[in-house]
């Protein structure tokens, strides 16, 4: 089944790679409506060590997943060609 009506954003292509991974943690805060307090308590972190990794952008998919999670979003790799997915959080 494709995914056609979820915003589609592509974390590890070529067309990503000029993008920054802490603009999708940022978002996924503001759609979560989550503090960086919050999502640091969330993820079993600081806010100082996270604050950090916003500012190096220096963040894993795991990170993005565990930040997933603690937004209440779900992350989902899609098949370009098919549209098939597979849910990972």
């Amino acid at each position: 089944m494709p995914y056609t009506d979820v915003p589609v954003i592509p974390i590890v292509s070529a067309t990503y790679k000029n993008r920054r991974r802490s603009n999708l943690i940022k978002w996924l805060m503001r759609e979560g409506d989550l503090t960086v307090q919050e999502t640091a308590d969330r993820i079993g972190t600081t806010k100082e060590y996270l604050n950090n990794k916003l500012v190096r952008d220096s963040f894993s998919i795991e990170d993005i997943l565990r930040v997933s999670k603690a937004a209440n979003k779900s992350v989902f790799i899609v098949d370009n060609e098919t549209g098939k997915a597979m849910r990972l959080t």
